[in-house]
């Protein structure tokens, strides 16, 4: 599975030169985001390079420390330093580059920044010969006989301030002198000494040691200067009981001269022993053995897939794309044919019941088809599709989490109708990478940009001009390199690119695989191997294929070493609109159309290439099939499928979403 950074939080560098009031200690923390290609917090324990450099390309690594990193639900920190020992001396610029596993090294690499440790160690340094350090900053103790030089003193001599400076100086012959009389004062007895003598405490003033005890039942009063003491009786009180009363749950009261008081009936449990099945059950005054009926049935409380109409105004929800932003909660692109727009819903909760947010993005023309969407480096989503007035390849770049403002509209291809089934991507330079077709001549091409909204340094490349592209999907493999799945004249078709932009010369050889296919989806396996669900048109069935290299160049099989094509389901026509994903537990989970019965369906398998247990689901009606219909399947925070899909009735449709409660959307499901 592709891991990479998308937003660092911070990068701290906390060091000491020279000597300051206290230690530094020599670390760095460094805190960052990791997400899988689909957008996906990851939860894993990962090992990682950190790597220090003085250039912000190239150069050698002036230190290097692995370190196995905890990543929760994205987000990770390291402290830098502990593993190996910095011993730099940040005396100039500095970069950190990052490595996840086996990636590329992460680029761009990140410039160190000073912290309030370093800016002051830097102010300590600066000092001059002459300057003057506050006492208060002098820790105790840190001026030793070592550090004092001689300064030209002979033996017996002293510091000794003169007025304006220290100088060395014979001690005064007024410091010391004859003791003549000592005087014993309170307390204190055996003065007045005047030649010899001994002083001792006066125990008529200080009370010696208590050396005595008291009895039981009595305390000390007073205590004399030998150390006895006085003793007193504790006071007791004393008086006849005359009446003892019994409360809730005894009886036996009151008493007046002598009697028992016992448990009532009501609180004892039976004394002799039940029958077989009978228990111990309150007959409504007191406890008693008597037989129980069959217990009432457990039934488990439901929890099934929600369903929820996000937007239904007109003809609504064509080409939906979902991801899930890292505030956990899902995000939506989709095409409104009624007004011919390009619109985003955020929801507002995990399964989109409410709260949610619904924005034109680009209303410019009839714009929105082929909508794909991911979450940028920057947490922000980014969405490419197809410009139908002016034949244009556009992406949408968010202002804000919801795409409510800010949003930055770029064209970024516009030579002749180009644009239609796109898919994007973010690269392992942090960089969108979109695949799409050229409409006028079928070429599957490739838009590589140059930042993050694709306004500028966007460079584009046409990687296969033999085939009739009818539909794309796009994921960057562990190599940091995209892969490409798409149709090309009815057939399955991978491309592996051999650089970040695909140039037409690095590219790996094709693989043709079966024809006849028609709906086309990946990504990357758990494994770290594409993983891809095809919709088999010829057979009408649903096919799961799991790549055994990342080029996916090894030939298909049906259960040896190369890649591996098996039949999801084959109950009727079903596998149109797939949509592809890997669950929490690392197994694909796919989205799709059953034609026959007009319903959104979900499998889920329980390995890598599903060639073991699947478990199939159907979810709702999606009524009339139409040209823009699709599903789109992401990983909720929850680790749950969620599902956007469109569902047509008569001249109206509506986008909808369906939260699954469990990672097979089963309903009444309980793990035991």
């Amino acid at each position: 599975m592709t891991s990479r950074i998308f937003s660092t939080l911070a990068t701290i560098a906390l060091f000491c030169i020279g000597v300051v009031h206290a230690q530094v200690p020599r670390t760095i923390n460094y805190q960052g985001y990791l997400t899988s290609p689909s957008g996906a917090a990851i939860t894993a324990s990962l090992p990682m390079v950190f790597k220090i450099y003085n250039v912000a390309s190239l150069g050698a690594a002036l230190h290097s420390e692995p370190q196995t990193v905890a990543v929760t639900n994205g987000i990770f920190n390291v402290l830098l330093g502990t593993g190996t020992a910095l011993t730099l001396p940040f005396d100039t610029a500095y970069y950190l580059g990052v490595t996840v596993g086996t990636d590329a090294e992460l680029s761009p690499r990140q410039p160190l920044a000073a912290s309030p440790y370093s800016i002051r160690a830097a102010s300590a340094e600066a000092l001059t010969a002459n300057a003057i350090v506050p006492g208060s900053q002098i820790a105790d103790a840190s001026v030793t006989a070592a550090k004092l030089a001689s300064n030209g003193c002979t033996g017996g001599q002293v510091l000794q301030y003169n007025g304006s400076t220290w100088v060395c100086a014979s001690p005064s012959a007024s410091s010391g002198g004859t003791i003549t009389s000592i005087t014993a004062g309170s307390g204190l007895i055996g003065g007045t000494i005047t030649t010899s003598g001994t002083l001792a405490a006066d125990t008529t003033v200080l009370q010696r040691r208590v050396a005595a005890t008291c009895a039981v039942g009595s305390s000390i009063q007073a205590i004399a200067a030998d150390g006895s003491v006085t003793c007193q009786i504790d006071a007791i009180g004393t008086g006849t009981v005359t009446s003892i009363a019994t409360g809730a749950g005894l009886i036996g009261g009151p008493i007046t001269s002598s009697g028992t008081v016992n448990l009532a009936s009501t609180q004892l449990l039976p004394t002799l022993a039940c029958a077989a099945d009978q228990t111990v059950k309150w007959n409504g005054s007191m406890w008693a053995c008597a037989t129980t009926g069959a217990p009432a049935a457990f039934v488990a409380a439901p929890q099934d897939t929600v369903i929820t109409a996000v937007d239904n105004t007109g003809l609504v929800g064509w080409y939906s794309s979902i991801s899930v932003a890292p505030d956990g909660l899902p995000v939506i692109s989709f095409y409104d044919v009624t007004n011919r727009d390009l619109k985003v819903a955020k929801c507002g909760n995990p399964a989109c019941t409410a709260g949610n947010t619904v924005t034109a993005v680009d209303s410019t023309g009839s714009v929105g088809e082929f909508t794909s969407i991911t979450i940028g480096a920057d947490g922000l989503p980014v969405i490419s599709y197809y410009d139908a007035t002016n034949g244009d390849l556009k992406v949408a770049k968010c202002g804000n989490a919801a795409c409510t403002a800010d949003n930055t509209v770029t064209a970024v291809d516009t030579v002749g109708s180009v644009g239609k089934y796109t898919s994007i991507a973010i690269g392992a330079d942090g960089l969108p990478v979109i695949a799409y077709s050229n409409a006028a001549s079928g070429d599957l091409k490739v838009a590589k940009c140059g930042n993050v909204n694709c306004s500028a340094g966007n460079t584009l490349n046409a990687v296969d001009t033999s085939s009739n592209v009818t539909g794309t999907s796009i994921a960057v493999g562990l190599d940091g390199l995209p892969v490409i799945s798409y149709i090309g004249s009815g057939a399955w078709v991978v491309l592996k690119c051999g650089d970040a932009a695909c140039s037409p010369a690095l590219l790996k050889p094709r693989n043709i695989y079966s024809s006849g296919v028609a709906s086309v989806a990946m990504t990357i396996g758990s494994d770290g191997y594409p993983a891809i669900s095809l919709y088999s048109q010829a057979a009408g069935d649903l096919l799961l294929a799991h790549c055994a290299g990342q080029d996916c160049y090894v030939a298909p099989s049906t259960g040896g070493t190369g890649t591996r094509i098996n039949i999801v389901d084959t109950v009727g026509d079903v596998g149109q609109f797939t949509s592809l994903a890997i669950g929490a537990d690392g197994m694909p989970v796919m989205s799709y159309i059953d034609a026959t019965n007009r319903i959104l369906k979900i499998a889920k398998c329980d390995n890598v290439d599903c060639s073991g247990a699947i478990w199939l689901r159907a979810i709702g009606s999606v009524g009339s099939l139409s040209p823009g219909h699709s599903t789109s399947i992401a990983i909720g925070a929850d680790g749950a499928p969620v599902i956007a899909f469109h569902e047509r009735t008569g001249t109206t449709g509506a986008l909808k979403v369906a939260k699954c409660s469990n990672v097979f959307c089963a309903p009444f499901f309980r793990r035991r």
